[in-house]
């Protein structure tokens, strides 16, 4: 993995500049990923889904949307103090 590529492309992602050179490097950090039989990749920056844009063939490999994961923490955490509340 070209950890100086991934700084870059970090820096253009935060700015929502969505090249197809940032599509490259997502996807080829992804088949690296893939290549290793990993189980899960975590989409930690929330950029990176709207990078995918849903163009992704991983089908034995969950893709994990770290804004799914805080939207249902969140939904969890309101409901749990809404119960405690009554």
């Amino acid at each position: 993995m070209n950890l100086p590529l991934l700084m870059d492309l970090c820096n253009v992602v935060c700015r929502h500049y969505f090249s197809s050179n940032a599509k490259e490097v997502i996807f080829s950090a992804m088949d690296d990923l893939a290549a290793q039989d990993v189980q899960a990749i975590i989409l930690g920056c929330t950029e990176i889904p709207l990078i995918l844009n849903g163009e992704t063939s991983y089908d034995s490999i969950q893709l994990i949307d770290s804004i799914d994961v805080h939207i249902s923490a969140a939904l969890r955490h309101s409901q749990q103090s809404t119960a405690m509340e009554m």
